[in-house]
C-alpha cells in the first residue's frame, strides 16, 4: 500500500491522472491509516464504472480523505467511517467523501463555504482543501462546484461536481 501510495503520487510527473487512479491511490492511502489506527477507522469505496476513466488533476481525493480522519474520526474516542462515493448523477461526475466523525460548528463551515465560494479558502483553516479548490478550479477552469455540509456530532461530507465532457466546461 505504501508502495503504491508514493508511486501514484509521484506518477511520473504527470500532473493528470484517471479518476480510477486517484481512487486506488486513496484506497492505498486508507490502508496504511487503517494498519495505524487499528479499530479507529473504517472505510468504503464505491467508483461507477462510467466515470472510471475521466481525467482530474491528481491528489484531489487524499486531502479531503485526510481532513476526514484527522478532523472528523481521530478525535473520536470511538473512531469513525470514511465513504468515498464516485458516480455519474444528472450528467455529472459527484465525487462524494463522507465520515460520521466530529462534524464542525455552523461557524467553522460557514467560514469553509464562504471561502470556496469567493476561491478563497483559508491556508490556516485548511490547507488541503485549499490545495484541492485551487487545483479543481484551474483544471476545470471554476466549471466545478464544491459544497461542504457538516453536523456537530454527526460528520462532514465533501461533494464535487464537474462536467463528464471537458469540452463544456
Amino acid at each position: 500500500a505504501l508502495t503504491h501510495f508514493f508511486k501514484t503520487g509521484l506518477n511520473n510527473g504527470k500532473d493528470i491522472i484517471r479518476l480510477r487512479e486517484e481512487l486506488e491511490n486513496v484506497e492505498s492511502y486508507l490502508t496504511i491509516q487503517q494498519l495505524r489506527y487499528k479499530s479507529k477507522l473504517t472505510f468504503f469505496v464505491y467508483i461507477e464504472k462510467d466515470v472510471e476513466e475521466l481525467e482530474v488533476p491528481k491528489l484531489i481525493l487524499q486531502p479531503l480523505v485526510e481532513n476526514a480522519l484527522y478532523h472528523g474520526i481521530k478525535p473520536k474516542e470511538e473512531g469513525g467511517f470514511i465513504d468515498i462515493h464516485i458516480c455519474k448523477e444528472e450528467g455529472r461526475a459527484h465525487i462524494s467523501v463522507t465520515d460520521d466523525g466530529c462534524g464542525m460548528e455552523w461557524q467553522m463551515l460557514q467560514s469553509l463555504r464562504d471561502g470556496i465560494s469567493k476561491g478563497e479558502v483559508s491556508r490556516e483553516h485548511s490547507y488541503g482543501l485549499k490545495n484541492v479548490d485551487e487545483r479543481l478550479r484551474l483544471f476545470f477552469k471554476g466549471g466545478y462546484e464544491m459544497k461542504i455540509e457538516s453536523s456537530p456530532g454527526l460528520g462532514t461530507s465533501v461533494n464535487i461536481y464537474f462536467s463528464l465532457d471537458r469540452n463544456n466546461i
